[in-house]
Order: structure tokens, then sequence, then C-alpha cells
């Protein structure tokens, strides 16, 4: 028997640009989003001034016609979808849906600040915020459960967005999160980013998550409309695990209030600033492939009685219902085949302005201070967002 003394060591990993890099670290560290920040395509926090001079400022970057507009044909907005990486789907909500969805989010955000559980976000050039987010949109509202749904009873172009859904992502696609934002006039643009930005390079030549927006109001590009970059979607894919190249110019997606708005998960785009006097108002739904970790944990979050009204369809939206592709179902097997939720957990419901107390949820209790502290900030600035409300007590 031969007794071996020397210690012997092991490097698993290789050399690339003299860095040593374990395993497969450098494909973790390999993103979209580091390399759109290194191109500067994000906003500096002294001073909330864009890094990358005028990405925000579109004027003149298209000529009229060359972009995608309103269409109702599918075969048009295949192709727009294909080409310049969105479509805008005309009249997806009718008059009346549109003043539901408007009424609601408005009710929903007043009531959020009134009980002191608001979110915001972007600034202005003193640093008070401009824009305010909800979150977990199932939980507050009906129609706005129907939005994630898909569902006919709230959208009237329901039948053809599902069938635009299903062709980009496969028939099982999931929710990742449901929120709506509200632009106040002199924020600053969000950084410019890809709803699939958690997936390191390199990206196939489709896309693992994708966008589904309901305009509430109309977007120019002197409110902000969303900043995209027509195209990126392709260009993104085509570079492999190279940095990506230098991209073409932003351009504001415009429409009409009640059209719907689909991205490619690896189009280039951001919230844009809105320089005008009024609120831009956004109901944004975000829809991936079943294998993926969503942003919000439904199985947490939402609430129970929600939960037990839902339709089979809305519960496996909302990824409750295991996803059953690939090996005959495999991945389907096991006791979280229906998950349940977790009994200790209470989400921020349907809130109104008369909702003057926040709740004693987990939720409420962990957004209420920063809430309060930020609305003081901007009733002192005379927000828009803020104008009327009065600061909750803590």
């Amino acid at each position: 028997m031969v007794q071996i003394n020397q210690k012997i060591t092991r490097k698993v990993g290789f050399v690339d640009d003299g860095r040593d890099y374990p395993l497969y670290t450098r494909y973790h560290r390999n993103t979209v989003q580091r390399d759109l920040v290194d191109q500067g395509y994000y906003v500096e926090v002294e001073g909330n001034t864009p890094k990358r001079d005028g990405y925000d400022t579109t004027e003149g970057n298209y000529a009229p016609g060359d972009l995608p507009v309103p269409e109702s044909d599918i075969e048009r907005l295949r192709d727009d979808l294909t080409t310049f990486g969105y479509c805008l789907v005309a009249d997806a909500l009718s008059e009346e849906q549109l003043s539901m969805y408007r009424a609601r989010v408005d009710e929903q955000a007043a009531g959020e600040r009134r009980a002191g559980v608001a979110s915001f976000a972007s600034a202005d050039e003193s640093g008070v915020a401009t824009n305010q987010f909800l979150s977990a949109l199932v939980n507050k509202g009906q129609c706005l459960a129907d939005a994630v749904e898909i569902s006919s009873r709230s959208i009237q172009k329901a039948e053809l967005l599902d069938q635009l859904m299903e062709e980009v992502l496969g028939r099982s696609f999931i929710c990742n999160s449901a929120s709506a934002a509200l632009a106040g006039p002199g924020g600053t643009p969000q950084m410019l980013h890809c709803g699939q930005s958690m997936i390191p390079k390199p990206w196939p030549p489709w896309p693992y998550e994708c966008f589904l927006g309901f305009l509430l109001d109309d977007f120019t590009a002197n409110n902000g409309g969303t900043l995209v970059i027509p195209g990126s979607h392709t260009i993104l894919s085509a570079a492999g695990t190279d940095p990506i190249p230098e991209l073409p110019p932003t351009t504001n997606v415009t429409a009409p209030a009640g059209t719907a708005l689909i991205m490619d998960g690896r189009l280039v785009h951001g919230t844009g600033a809105n320089r005008s006097d009024a609120l831009r108002r956004l109901i944004i739904l975000t829809f991936h492939k079943p294998f993926i970790r969503q942003q919000e944990q439904w199985m947490l979050t939402l609430d129970r009685d929600v939960y037990a009204s839902a339709s089979p369809k809305l519960k496996e939206r909302l990824g409750f219902q295991a996803w059953h592709g690939g090996l005959g179902g495999f991945e389907g097997n096991g006791e979280g085949s229906v998950a349940p939720l977790r009994d200790d957990y209470q989400s921020i419901g349907v809130m109104t302005p008369d909702d003057h107390v926040a709740t004693s949820t987990f939720a409420a209790r962990s957004k209420g201070q920063y809430s309060r502290r930020m609305m003081g900030k901007m009733k002192a600035a005379d927000k828009l967002l803020t104008r009327d409300d009065e600061i909750p007590e803590a």
C-alpha cells in the first residue's frame, strides 16, 4: 500500500482576460443589465440626472410611419412584435372598461397613500418622489384580477391578447408581477432594462418573458410614454455572450388610452420622464415561462378570499398549478402540484381614500414609516399625487 503524504490541490475553473473564474461564475455575472449600465442607461443618484445624456429625449430619432401604431389585425401585430419587439393593440379596453380601470387604480392609489402604505419611485431634481407604484394588483379589485387572467369580463380584446401572449410564451405562461404606475410631472426616466434581465447571456432567439400593459391615459413623448429601443430584442440575442453593441436610439411609445402594449421580454425599455402637468397611468403585467421563479410570490401574498373565488385559469396564471410540460409531465409530480396559501400572511387588499388607518398586516407595517416620510416631502413640494392628501399618522 502506497501512502500519499503530498497535499493535492485541484483548482476548478478557467482563466479569461487574465482573471480566474471558479466554475461558471463568469456566466452568472455576464448579464445584459451590466452592459446597459456600462453604456450609461441609468440615472445618477446625485442630481437625479441621466448618466447618458439625452437617452430619454426622443424627438427626431425616428420618422413618422417608421414605428408600430395601434392595430387590430393579428398579422400586423405579429409582424410588429418580431420586427420591433413590441406592438400596440388598438382599443383593447372599451370606454366603459377604461373608466372602470382608471377609477379603481385612482381609488387604490389614494387609499394606500392615506393609509401610509404607498410605494413611490422616480424623483425630481430635489430628490422628491414623483411616481407611485401599486403592487400585487390581483388583491386590489376584480377588474385587476381579470387583467391578470386576461378575461373578457373586463377586457374587450382579451381573446386577441391571450392568443398573442400564448404565441410568445407558450400555453402555460404565468404572472411574474402585476402592478400599476402613476407617473407624475417632473420625474426622471427609469433605468433602461429588459424584462428578462435576470437571465444571464447568451439569450436564444425567443423570449422568456413578455410584458402586457394597459394605457390608462394617452401616451405621448411629452408625458414620457414608455421608452423603448426598437429592434433591441434581436440585437441582444445576436450578441451571444459578447458585450452588447451600441444600440439604436430610443423612442417613446405613443398611443391613445385604452391601447394595450405588448413587449418582448428582451426589448430594452423603461419608464419615461413626464414633462406634462398631468398624471400618466399604466397597468403593468409581466408574464414568463412557468419554470422561472416569480417576482411576486403569489403563494405568499395572494388574499385568501381572492384565491377562494379565483377561476382555474387565474390560479394557473398565478402559478398555483404545477407546470406539466416536458418529459410527459414529470415536473408536475409531487405534493406541490397545487400549492397552499400561507396562513399567517395578510396582504394589502382593496383600499379607498376612506381607509384612514393602515391595517396591521405585515405588508402595511413594513411600508408605513417610509411611505409617511416620503409623502411629507411630496406634500411640501406640492406634488400632484399628494396635493389633496392628508399625511397619515404614525
